[in-house]
């Protein structure tokens, strides 16, 4: 279609954006269009009118024509204004969460599995074994083995001369997979133990390989051997710069592990402690309980970058961190709370104060308030009564929590109230309207309220309300009072807890 010479309301009626007059006295009556669909339409004319090098519509006769057709809108007046920006510890938790290389890293790390093989832990204890390791790789989600980074390999053992080593890097073993299909693959050697040879062996064919001080050396056994025949001492592997951990498991027999023999393999007593573990099962080594505390260990050294963001504070203060104890929150979540409440109080109590006095409590809410530490700055006890706090499982009765906190806070007059309360917005029998009196009976008793949301399950109009201060919603005033997550997990990875920590100590 030849467009030259068209006005704008013809071209934009020949893409179907406008519709056709009848005549000029009789037009048909249309709503305007949209700003929205306006500027849509106005992107598509562009394209076309530039696709067909067309040149002509001068901006004079666009602004008319969209006057005539009433598709412009004037101004509205200006808004309230917005939050600051964000400072350099919102902007350090970002990145953090953007970046993997600023997140606690358990590798490079150099990891050997000697993995007893003899007729006493029994063929199906042996397949659990092999699963066992294979888990451990991938609970370890190091990205990469390999010659510049984390190094590998597995041994069996049993009698004498009776080892096999899998490892990768060997001819046949390029990637993790690879080897994870090897270590599937091994066959039980069902003969004696001789554990010392076994120690001696992965060191010679193995462990000398790796860089001592990031290896760590598994060692998985009944804890039963041959000392007389087998005069390599069980201590083989201390004294060299190695962390050994020994697992000990009862036999299929029933026979429970000797302790001390663990320990010496463990070299429990050299500079770089090891550690030993005892399962009355092999079933238990796929325990989710138990691999998390192996992996825990295995990543005791792990390098954690030394961001902070200090904090301090203007004035004497005290602090109540309200822990959401409901039911909707589960024990597992409520763990990482109290995990989350510890790292804020720690942060609080060690706070540049000057010569003012800052104060930290905690309780838990859920059909009742209660508390578990009162007000000090004592953070070995407070952490201490935090641990111990037990799940209430029950209902959620957020203006308790609310409530609660005006009676603790009461007879407080010289220092500056400030309160935590961890809350979805959720609570049973409770409308808007009592939360706003209890939100706004908080600040007029001076206490200064703070409220974290966990998820995407929420009463959104509840947590604006919880931080509105029983008045209008004020952006601003939220954006410093509200904070929010994805998930429980988001607590106490990064540095959020350092974002909240310093927002709350700010005035």
């Amino acid at each position: 279609m030849d467009l030259q010479g068209m006005g704008l309301r013809d071209v934009l009626v020949s893409r179907g954006i406008l519709g056709k007059e009848d005549n000029k006295e009789n037009p048909v009556e249309k709503e305007p269009l949209d700003p929205r669909e306006m500027m849509e339409s106005l992107v598509i004319l562009d394209q076309t009118m530039t696709d067909q090098g067309l040149l002509g519509l001068k901006v004079p006769k666009v602004t008319e024509d969209l006057k005539e057709d009433h598709m412009f809108y004037t101004q509205g007046p200006p808004g309230p204004p917005g939050p600051q920006g964000a400072d350099e510890c919102e902007i350090l938790d970002i990145i953090m969460k953007m970046c993997s290389c600023c997140e606690c890293t358990c590798g490079p790390l150099d990891i050997a599995f000697i993995v007893d093989s003899s007729e006493s832990i029994g063929a199906s204890n042996f397949a659990i074994a092999k699963e066992f390791v294979v888990t451990v790789m991938d609970r370890l989600k190091l990205r990469q083995f390999g010659a510049n980074e984390s190094r590998i390999g597995v041994v069996q053992y049993s009698g004498a001369n009776a080892q096999e080593v899998v490892k990768l890097g060997d001819a046949n073993i390029k990637t993790l997979t690879d080897l994870k299909e090897k270590v599937k693959n091994l066959r039980w050697i069902a003969e004696a133990t001789y554990t010392g040879e076994a120690l001696q062996f992965s060191l010679d064919n193995m462990i000398n390989r790796l860089v001592k001080e990031r290896s760590v050396i598994i060692v998985l056994t009944d804890g039963r051997t041959d000392t007389e025949s087998d005069k390599v001492p069980l201590t083989v592997l201390c004294g060299k710069g190695l962390k050994v951990g020994g697992i000990g498991i009862t036999d299929y027999a029933g026979r429970d592990p000797k302790t001390e023999r663990l320990g010496s393999i463990a070299c429990e007593s050299d500079p770089r402690k090891g550690f030993s573990l005892v399962l009355n099962n092999f079933g238990l080594l796929l325990d989710d309980g138990f691999l998390q505390n192996l992996t825990d260990k295995i990543c005791e050294e792990k390098k954690c970058p030394n961001y902070t963001c200090p904090i301090s504070f203007k004035d004497n203060t005290d602090i109540l961190i309200m822990m959401d104890s409901s039911a909707s929150v589960g024990a597992k979540n409520f763990e990482t709370t109290k995990e989350f409440s510890i790292k804020l109080a720690k942060r609080f109590l060690s706070a540049e104060n000057g010569n003012f006095a800052v104060r930290v409590s905690v309780g838990q809410y859920s059909n009742n308030a209660n508390l578990e530490a009162g007000l000090t700055d004592k953070t070995t006890s407070l952490v201490a009564a935090i641990m111990e706090a037990k799940f209430q499982n029950a209902g959620t009765q957020v203006t308790n929590a609310l409530n609660f906190a005006m009676d603790h806070f009461r007879g407080e007059r010289t220092r500056k109230k400030k309160l935590l309360v961890f809350s979805d917005g959720r609570s049973q029998g409770i409308n808007s309207i009592q939360i706003e009196k209890a939100v706004e009976q908080v600040h007029t008793a001076g206490i200064e309220l703070y409220v974290l949301a966990v998820g995407n399950q929420v009463n959104e109009a509840h947590l604006r309300m919880l931080v509105s201060r029983g008045r209008p919603y004020d952006n601003t005033y939220a954006y410093r009072h509200l904070f929010k997550v994805p998930d429980y997990r988001s607590l106490v990875t990064g540095v959020f807890y350092q974002t909240v920590s310093r927002k709350i100590s700010q005035d």
